[in-house]
Order: C-alpha cells, then sequence, then structure tokens
C-alpha cells in the first residue's frame, strides 16, 4: 500500500474519531457535520483513488464510537434517539459528495 493511501486513510480514521468527540461534546449537530466533510474533503483530496472507502470510514468511525464508549461510560452530552449506531451510516452520503469533491479538486489542481 502507498504512503499516500496509508495517510488518507490515517486521515478518515482520525476525522471521524475527532467527530465523535465533537458529538459526544456538543448538544447540536452542525459541528459534527462539518469536521465530517471537511475530513472526508481532505482525505479524497490527499488520495483520490481510495474516496469511495475515506466516505465510509469516517461516518463508520462516528458509529463505532457511538457502539463502544458506552460501554466505558461515556456518555454523549444529550441523550439522542439514533434507534441504532448503524443509523450514523447515512453520514456516507455527503461524506461520499465530500470525499468525490476532495478527489476532483485534487486532479483540477494537477
Amino acid at each position: 500500500m502507498r504512503r499516500r493511501s496509508v495517510f488518507a486513510l490515517s486521515v478518515a480514521v482520525l476525522g471521524g474519531l475527532f467527530a465523535t468527540y465533537i458529538d459526544f461534546r456538543q448538544t447540536e449537530v452542525q459541528s459534527t457535520i462539518l469536521a465530517v466533510l471537511v475530513t472526508a474533503l481532505v482525505a479524497g483530496a490527499i488520495d483520490s483513488r481510495l474516496a469511495w472507502l475515506t466516505a465510509l470510514l469516517v461516518p463508520a468511525c462516528l458509529a463505532a464510537g457511538y457502539s463502544i464508549l458506552p460501554h466505558f461510560g461515556i456518555s454523549p452530552a444529550e441523550d439522542c434517539s439514533l434507534g441504532s449506531p448503524r443509523s450514523l451510516m447515512v453520514l456516507a452520503v455527503p461524506a461520499a459528495l465530500s470525499a468525490y469533491a476532495g478527489a476532483g479538486l485534487r486532479r483540477t489542481i494537477r
């Protein structure tokens, strides 16, 4: 695997974890969505071939945080009725748009 690919996937995972941190601290969703969009844009711009994977990784980390962190006694700032953490995977749609926008931006600049 190329260094650029590893870096893009690392950015996606760290950005997803950061979005989880933001979501657990805030009661509004705008900052979480902004973190997801910016992370997907940057990761898609780093490696355009893996834009699809970075678009899935960012919301998957957010869903994993909602699945794992309550077992450690860490709960969100506001109780939300998500149904299940899998419902957060709906963020894959705007993340995919953002990741492919980053990939297109990279190709335009190159």
